[in-house]
């Protein structure tokens, strides 16, 4: 049985139905409960002893695996999160951490269209539905045997100017 945590916000919503569909005999559990709104150094660190504290009830009874991220922004949340991972990946013999891409929905996505975010380089990008659907995918390949303890989902690579111009775009219609 796989077990999601928390499992609010887009991804989580899509993940539940998904995990729900999903039969198999091992105990696992997806790990998607993570503040992304308060980014600051406090909340961050909240965020992470919570996932520390999990891990240790855990580890031995389920199989974890961490959804994480992608992004190389210099901030406490990523800081945070590769923490985390590095946390995982130490301190259990069969946990392993799913890195996703900038998935579209709130976010980003919003501070460009509210004028907030200018845009700058390229968004590794990939729709919540199909994040949803590879990293069950890839759970079940671990849960098999896969080997790998890190998996990272690529995207597709888009110029931000570019989703800035269908955010638009989109606003005309």
């Amino acid at each position: 049985m796989i077990r999601l945590i928390n499992g609010r916000g887009q991804l989580g919503s899509v993940l539940k139905t998904q995990v729900q569909s999903y039969k198999i005999e091992k105990s696992a559990c997806i790990y998607h409960t993570w503040n992304i709104d308060d980014k600051s150094e406090e909340m961050q660190q909240k965020e992470y002893k919570k996932f520390v504290d999990f891990v240790r009830q855990h580890r031995l009874k389920e199989k974890i695996f961490f959804i994480s991220t992608t992004s190389t922004k210099d901030n406490w949340y990523n800081t945070y999160k590769q923490s985390a991972e590095a946390y995982l990946l130490a301190n259990t013999d069969d946990g392993a951490v799913i890195r996703l891409p900038t998935l579209i929905g709130k976010g980003a996505f919003e501070g460009l269209k509210n004028g907030e975010l200018k845009p700058m380089g390229y968004f590794n990008l990939m729709s919540i539905e199909e994040a949803s659907h590879r990293v069950i995918e890839n759970i079940a390949e671990l849960l098999l045997g896969a080997p790998r303890r890190v998996v990272h989902i690529e995207g597709e690579k888009v110029s931000a100017k570019n989703v800035l111009h269908l955010i638009k775009f989109g606003q005309r219609l």
